[in-house]
């Protein structure tokens, strides 16, 4: 799901035409990031399936284990395992209630923004915490508050990992239901 997202986000990017009207470029801007979102969310499942936290419960930090084990993966150095993309988007409301109450929050900030970082980074002085999403297509480089994310290296680690389960998954398959040996038999001379 993870991939087909960013496939998405790549068609809608290669097709975009230029804006008839605020509507419509208001549509493809929500458009690209519910890809992007959709992508990360899917990514974020297969981290918590994988890399569960710490708080989590001995279960599922066996069955993490044991599916990294069989899948050849680090305990913590995999670029999937790193949470915090995905605690900034699942608990979205808590970073907004920590942004409105620090000194950083400005009356107005940039929600949604697709071009260059350098636009509201140095264009405009926009601090970067008061950046909420940002993407730019010419690096696929999502930011959140200014942190950013290489969306193909994402998608790259994600590929890498389903070449990884459908070995796994071919292997298995020959184990469970071996192919009966249908070789001819020799043939002896008399």
């Amino acid at each position: 799901m993870a991939r087909q997202a960013f496939d998405l986000l790549n068609q809608r990017l290669t097709t975009s035409e230029p804006m008839h009207s605020i509507e419509v470029g208001a549509m493809e801007t929500a458009e690209v990031f519910r890809n992007i979102h959709s992508m990360l969310t899917h990514t974020a499942n297969i981290s918590r399936l994988l890399w569960p936290g710490n708080k989590q419960k001995s279960a599922r930090k066996q069955r993490a284990e044991a599916l990294r084990l069989l899948l050849d993966l680090p305990a913590d150095d995999h670029l999937l395992s790193d949470r915090t993309l995905r605690d900034d988007l699942e608990h979205f409301d808590e970073r907004l209630d920590r942004w409105t109450t620090s000194s950083d929050a400005a009356p107005d900030y940039w929600q949604d923004c697709i071009g260059s970082w350098d636009v509201p980074h140095q264009q405009y002085g926009v601090k970067e915490r008061n950046v909420m999403r940002h993407f730019d297509p010419s690096t696929q480089i999502f930011r959140f508050q200014g942190r950013p994310w290489n969306i193909p290296e994402m998608i790259d680690a994600v590929q890498a990992l389903q070449h990884c389960v459908d070995a796994k998954v071919v292997q298995l398959i020959s184990i469970l239901y071996p192919q009966p040996d249908i070789s001819p038999s020799p043939v002896i001379p008399e």
